[in-house]
């Protein structure tokens, strides 16, 4: 009896002695994390592989370093080749990363902010800190009111309005961001394409009920591979594609269009050519 009961206490021990181990090493695990990570370069390279484009410049207010994350009070994102006001603007953004991917030498960045009356979700996975990786970046967009958006940012409209949601997924090598490739799916609901600068329609308003826009990315090429507007009256389909920096596109975009509607230039059946052909 005596005997069982010293085994009994020696197996306790070891699982004591174990779980310390482990709680240990995790402690100072934490300690190295919380003292030599670098946060703010994490968080300055997640948030340029989700909304940077080629020739983007960023600024950032208020960064703030925040246990196993950060947070940002706003992000301001132009262009190099266009002046004046930024093309977009996020507000409280915040980031949270998972400490267990450092083992791997890479960081896995998750985070969300507000945009434009709407949120905008994101994940970046695998950023390169010890091994050469390619970060995944997924971001989703839920409920974004462009009416908010800055105008003449689009090539062939001084803006669009209506509701936006859908996600973007990309692979975007760090050291060279010209040859990323992805996919993307964007919905706008309820809105207008206002001031129209197409030959032949320029400046007329088209209301819709949906837009849907469906594609590919491949360096600084957008492929639309689908583009769907419905309206009461009026459907719009086509494809095309969008090559270069936003100060410097290239468009190749063709429309087809059926319309029963009488007030706008856009009756019966025809084709739009963006450029005009």
């Amino acid at each position: 009896m005596k005997l069982k009961k010293i085994q009994w206490t020696i197996e306790k021990k070891k699982v004591f002695f174990s779980l310390s181990l482990v709680l240990w090493t995790f402690i100072v695990f934490m300690v190295i994390l919380l003292l030599f990570f670098p946060y703010r370069r994490v968080t300055l390279i997640a948030l340029q592989n989700v909304i940077s484009t080629g020739n983007a410049n960023i600024s950032y207010m208020n960064v703030k370093s925040a246990f196993m994350g950060a947070e940002v009070s706003k992000v301001m994102i132009g262009d190099d080749a266009i002046d004046g006001k930024p093309l977009y603007e996020i507000e409280k953004v915040k980031l949270r990363w998972n400490p267990f991917s450092i083992f791997k030498g890479v960081a896995d960045v998750y985070g969300y902010s507000s945009a434009y009356g709407g949120v905008v979700r994101f994940s970046v996975q695998d950023i390169p800190m010890m091994v050469n990786t390619i970060p995944y970046i997924a971001t989703r967009f839920e409920n974004v009111n462009l009416a908010n958006y800055p105008e003449k940012q689009f090539p062939w409209c001084k803006g669009i309005n209506g509701t936006l949601s859908g996600w973007i997924r990309r692979e975007v090598p760090y050291a060279a961001p010209e040859k990323q490739k992805g996919s993307f799916s964007i919905q706008i609901k309820n809105g207008a394409i206002r001031g129209v600068v197409i030959k032949d329609f320029a400046g007329f308003l088209l209301p819709f009920k949906d837009m849907s826009i469906e594609g590919k990315l491949r360096g600084t090429t957008v492929e639309i591979s689908r583009i769907v507007i419905n309206d009461a009256g009026i459907t719009i389909k086509g494809s095309g594609i969008i090559e270069g920096s936003t100060g410097d596109q290239r468009i190749n975009v063709k429309l087809s269009y059926e319309s029963t509607a009488k007030d706008i230039p856009l009756s019966g059946k025809g084709i739009i050519a963006v450029p005009a052909t």
